[in-house]
């Protein structure tokens, strides 16, 4: 007689039909032996659900991220997933890498939203709303802010780049609020790695000081402004002219291994260029630096070089702008501008504008004629004219070279 045919076989078949059936979609496996789920766990498993297809799980996730914002830890928590990766190499090419996205961009959204809106003179709110006075809806911990200022450019400097670029969001709108006078260590942690080896992180750190400097262009000069930009000036001056001098020198070695098919390493630096462009831009906005008045040279120099680099191992017929035109547009809105930096600078004026007068009518000529670098590359040269007829009415710009008109 088998089992099932037995007394106790006909009692456990009674007590398999008395128990109450399960929904097989509520059934979870259970964790693993001996396993902890740890706080990262937990929070990793939610922003998965947050990514679900499924709206009612979705939401869910969502709803518990924004419960979780005001917590102590839960920032550091959700820096510790973009950092962690169950890659091997760290490379972030896993299947974790859409989670570790979805928590910088979480983390990113914290920032913006409970930094401290209304707490200094500019709002980690970036879109500009009036109403930053208002309370937020959470903070963001005390506890947990020296932590995430100490960190986040290391962190933003070993992520991948899918990853770097919230990150430096971040820091941004980090720096909106707190700096200089409460992050006094970040312009130290980026230029710390402009002698970076890899050109990604270089990039990132540059990208990042140009968002974080161009709030020098668009507000109202007052003695705390020009104090904040002394106070920059002082500390990335000299590295920046350092960074622009030995990156312009490296193009022509660049270019000649570029020629063997290996483009990276060349538009890596023109891209580093065109950032380091506008964070001078950013710093001479509102007046010309002593500083830079003194080591124009290195700097006009390397704007000339620029202005007529061509490279033919960057050309793409399918792209409508080269990485060196892109690199170029910078360029020529930045000289558009110091025609009027210069009205007090006699000097600068005669020994720079002549050369620069006719770099940029040859511009037409040389480089791919977009309608905003045209436009701009005009302004500049009635900038020069008006400027130095201003100085000398009888002045008639001569094209000679070497000039002889006796003003440039």
């Amino acid at each position: 007689m088998g089992l099932w045919q037995s007394p106790l076989g006909l009692f456990l078949q009674i007590l398999l039909s008395c128990a109450p059936a399960v929904a097989p979609s509520t059934l979870t496996p259970p964790p693993p032996r001996n396993t902890m789920t740890t706080q990262e766990d937990q929070l990793r498993n939610i922003l998965f659900q947050s990514l679900s297809p499924d709206k009612s799980t979705r939401q869910a996730a969502e709803g518990a991220l924004l419960s979780s914002r005001s917590n102590p830890g839960h920032a550091l928590a959700v820096l510790r997933v973009v950092a962690a990766s169950s890659d091997a190499g760290g490379s972030g090419s896993g299947g974790d890498l859409p989670v570790r996205q979805a928590a910088a961009v979480h983390f990113k959204n914290m920032v913006r939203g409970g930094w401290g809106r209304g707490d200094g003179p500019s709002s980690a709110n970036d879109g500009g709303d009036d109403d930053d006075a208002a309370p937020t809806e959470f903070v963001v911990p005390d506890a947990d802010r020296e932590l995430i200022k100490n960190n986040l450019v290391s962190l933003m400097c070993t992520v991948p780049p899918a990853l770097q670029s919230q990150c430096s969001e971040s820091i941004a709108l980090i720096a909106a609020v707190d700096f200089p006078r409460r992050w006094d260590n970040l312009l130290a942690d980026l230029m710390a790695k402009f002698t970076d080896p890899n050109w990604n992180i270089v990039n990132g750190v540059l990208l990042t000081a140009n968002s974080i400097l161009k709030r020098f262009r668009f507000v109202q000069r007052s003695d705390a402004l020009y104090a904040d930009i002394l106070y920059v000036l002082q500390r990335i001056q000299g590295p920046l002219t350092q960074l622009f001098v030995s990156i312009t020198a490296q193009l022509d070695d660049t270019a000649r291994t570029a020629s063997s098919g290996d483009i990276l390493g060349l538009t890596a630096r023109l891209a580093a260029l065109r950032s380091i462009n506008r964070i001078f831009y950013s710093l001479n906005y509102q007046d010309l630096p002593e500083y830079f008045e003194d080591h124009m040279n290195e700097w006009m120099a390397g704007f000339a070089r620029l202005l007529q680099y061509t490279n033919p191992n960057l050309v793409d017929e399918d792209e409508e702008m080269q990485p060196g035109e892109f690199l170029v547009t910078c360029v020529v809105t930045l000289r558009a501008k110091f025609p009027l930096m210069f009205s007090h600078t006699s000097h600068s004026l005669k020994y720079y504008c002549h050369d620069f007068f006719l770099i940029h009518a040859s511009l037409k000529n040389t480089h791919t004629q977009d309608p905003s670098t045209m436009s701009k590359s005009r302004s500049y040269k009635i900038s020069i004219y008006t400027e130095t007829r201003t100085r000398n009415p009888s002045f008639h710009f001569c094209l000679n070279s070497p000039p002889s008109c006796g003003i440039c």
